[in-house]
């Protein structure tokens, strides 16, 4: 028994084929790809610059200043409602509720 589990077989890999490069063509179709991806990109970068600042516009269009306040932070930075409430030193409830009717005021605006 003991001899048996000292006595494994080996593997033969000489049959086994590694490719260790790209071909010229595969290379080229590659960076094409890459190229395409990152114009691609680009584009949507671009949109989504292009609509974040539409929306800004908007929203300095509400007459509520604590609505724009929030609004802003949350939507355009990012922040959490309890950031923003502690920013602001309301509660996380009334900075809620400020958002809905900012939201509310917001949809409302051409």
């Amino acid at each position: 028994m003991k001899q048996q589990r000292l006595c494994i077989p080996a593997n033969d890999y000489s049959k086994d084929k590694v490719q260790s490069s790209l071909n010229g063509d595969n290379l080229e179709k590659l960076i094409s790809k890459i190229v395409d991806l990152d114009e691609e990109i680009n584009t949507l970068i671009d949109s989504y610059v292009s609509l974040k600042w539409e929306i800004i516009k908007k929203l300095e269009r509400l007459e509520n200043k604590k609505q724009r306040e929030v609004l802003l932070l949350k939507y355009i930075d990012g922040e959490s409602i309890s950031e923003i409430a502690f920013e602001m030193n309301l509660s996380a409830n009334r900075i809620k509720q400020i958002t809905n009717d900012g939201i509310m005021n917001f949809a409302k605006i051409s």
